[in-house]
């Protein structure tokens, strides 16, 4: 069976939100995550992608996009690079 990037990145984003929900529960006595502010669930999706063995890409938060999105100046959530931008999430 290959390797496919996508399908880890896909797995990595699910256990990033999943581990934020089981942690703000925690924190709050029972609270979901979709109370708590958007970066949390940001910084927790990009921590478990980080974590991917292929190391060809860089993870950045809140960039700027020039290319690719809808509104040029707002920011990435995260953003996925190599030596030029090749996504963004």
């Amino acid at each position: 069976m290959s390797y496919d990037l996508m399908d880890d990145v896909a797995n990595k984003t699910l256990a990033g939100i999943s581990k934020a929900q089981r942690e703000y529960e925690d924190w709050t006595g029972g609270s979901w995550l979709w109370e708590a502010p958007e970066y949390m669930v940001t910084t927790y999706i990009a921590r478990q992608i980080s974590t991917i063995s292929d190391k060809t890409f860089y993870l950045t938060l809140e960039n700027k996009v020039k290319d690719g999105c809808y509104e040029p100046d707002a920011p990435a959530n995260i953003d996925s690079w190599r030596s030029h931008r090749v996504g963004f999430i």
